[in-house]
């Protein structure tokens, strides 16, 4: 799991946290290609002037040597269509294997499991 940040690309409007799946802790903190089977969610909170709230989450999962991405909402609807194909098309330009790092960095101990 990775600190709470401000998630770029995502409209800038919102704050979240990253969870790496364990089996792929090590690919995340060496910058290297993700393995297959890798799964990283981000957790979006909202901010606006009414305070923070749940926005969902952002799923990618890498099967084959291709990822997939979902969008699930607060609500628990998901997305997983055309309209995520603007996450591959940006996720594209990703310094390596379609992930985007920058100086996000792993906090949490391994056994820690995503919110459900």
């Amino acid at each position: 799991m990775t600190g709470r940040f401000l998630s770029e690309g995502h409209a800038e409007r919102f704050d979240a946290t990253v969870w790496v799946a364990e089996d792929s802790r090590a690919a995340w903190g060496a910058g290297s290609e993700m393995p297959d089977g890798a799964m990283l969610v981000e957790e979006l909170v909202s901010r606006s002037a009414k305070g923070e709230k749940s926005a969902g989450l952002l799923v990618m999962a890498k099967r084959d040597g291709a990822w997939s991405f979902v969008s699930v909402g607060p609500d628990g609807d998901v997305v997983d269509d055309a309209r995520t194909a603007r996450c591959a098309a940006c996720h594209r330009d990703a310094p390596r294997d379609f992930v985007f790092r920058g100086q996000i960095e792993l906090t949490a101990p391994a056994t820690q499991a995503p919110p459900r």
